[in-house]
Order: structure tokens, then sequence, then C-alpha cells
């Protein structure tokens, strides 16, 4: 069972904003709390241009706070978020 974990959930710029409403969704279903992930402060901005704010900033919420974690990043933000020292270590702990 997950209920009662944390899913923390990294995003980037340029997502399908549903993927995102969908593992939350799916993760409440399970009574599992979530939090949203940005690589930067403010949130981010989905595929549709609509700002979404972030509950954490990857600095501020390393992976080893979670019980789980999920990337949904897009393929254009991926490289860069690859390169940042704050995501590689966010995915490196996980």
């Amino acid at each position: 069972s997950f209920a009662g974990r944390m899913l923390g959930i990294l995003t980037s710029d340029g997502i399908e904003l549903e993927a995102v409403k969908s593992l939350v969704d799916a993760a409440h279903q399970e009574k599992a709390t979530v939090k949203i992930i940005a690589s930067h402060i403010g949130g981010f901005l989905s595929s549709d241009r609509k700002l979404v704010q972030a509950d954490e900033k990857v600095e501020g919420a390393p992976s080893p706070l979670f019980d789980a974690v999920a990337l949904i990043v897009s393929q254009d933000q991926a490289k860069a978020m690859a390169e940042t020292p704050s995501v590689r270590n966010f995915v490196s702990d996980a």
C-alpha cells in the first residue's frame, strides 16, 4: 500500500499538465501525499503556457524526503536539467 506515503514529482517547463494531474489523482486515490517540485522558483509553464505553482523548489526538497519520486520533464528541458547540479543530485539520491 502507498497510503500515508509521500510522492515528489519533479517537473519542467513544457510538460503536459494532464500527465501531472493523472499522477496526482492516482496518488491521492492511494491516500498518498504529493508535492510538486520545480527546478526554479515560481513553478513551471505547462505546454499550453499556463503557470503552475509548485510546492517546492528542487534545492529545498531533496529526494530523500520522499518515499518515491517521479520525473515529468519535457524533452526540450531534460538536457538542461541533467546539467543542473541540484537536479542531478535529486535524481541520483532518489
